[in-house]
């Protein structure tokens, strides 16, 4: 799997299910992540970087009852978010 960047410059765009955000402190760790509903309100399941489960992904923790807290709370702990303009591509 491999995640395209193709940001726009406008960074506050509506987030839905199935968008890929782009979250970090520090520019050399960049952190990719792509919204998904749960039965109980909306997660994210994190691509690439350190942290993978043995199907390959990492589902974050933290549930959010709807998006817009969702986008708050990466506001609040990140220095830097914005949805990517992204695409996946799986690969055999």
């Amino acid at each position: 799997m491999k995640v395209i960047d193709k940001r726009t410059k406008n960074k506050d765009e509506e987030w839905h299910v199935g968008d890929v955000i782009c979250y970090w402190d520090d520019a050399d760790y960049k952190c990719y992540a792509l919204i998904i509903q749960a039965s109980y309100g909306y997660k994210l399941v994190k691509i690439g970087g350190i942290y993978y489960s043995d199907a390959g992904y990492f589902v974050l923790d933290i549930a959010y009852s709807d998006l817009d807290r969702m986008k708050s709370y990466l506001n609040r702990r990140y220095d830097h978010v914005e949805k990517a303009n992204a695409k996946l591509l799986i690969e055999d």
